[in-house]
């Protein structure tokens, strides 16, 4: 099974919707949170909570990957909702993470390393939306592999440190 279908099947699973929608939950609690810099240790708690469950989701995701198991992949329309969601949760923790800057509570050592952990728990979401908006549709990355099989075949390959 390619790591396409795998990640695919473990995409239409309702224990997968439950868990993203879950982090969206709390993403917008903390996010409410961050707004009002009284609540620190509430808030330490939360991002905890957070950033445990955004493990939690892309340890899933490489484990469908190494580990593919056969199941229904998603429809379509399931597999676009699910692409939105994540676009939606990256974003949210994107503007999470910039208000909590703005508030100063970066400079809080109790939660400056959550808040970071934040920050690229957004950005490894918008890359992982990225990936499935791409793996979506083969003819838009099938052609590069096959122009790559053709240059090793014609000995066009390169030692990067040759490269300048």
């Amino acid at each position: 099974m390619s790591a396409q279908a795998a990640v695919m099947s473990l995409f239409g699973s309702d224990q997968w919707n439950a868990e993203v929608y879950d982090s969206l939950s709390v993403a917008s609690k903390v996010s409410g949170m961050v707004r009002d810099r009284a609540q620190v240790f509430r808030l330490a708690y939360q991002l905890y909570t957070l950033n445990t469950k955004l493990r939690d989701i892309f340890e899933k995701v490489h484990s469908a990957i190494e580990n593919p198991k056969p199941g229904e992949p998603a429809s379509p329309e399931q597999f676009q909702k699910l692409i939105f969601v994540i676009r939606e949760l990256s974003t949210t923790l994107y503007n999470t993470y910039e208000r909590a800057k703005l508030a100063r509570l970066t400079n809080y050592s109790l939660i400056a390393g959550s808040l970071s952990r934040l920050h690229t728990f957004s950005e490894d979401l918008s890359e992982l939306a990225d990936w499935l908006e791409m793996i979506q549709d083969p003819n838009s990355f099938e052609p590069v592999f096959e122009r790559a099989k053709k240059e090793i075949e014609r000995g066009e390959v390169y030692d990067l440190s040759q490269v300048k």
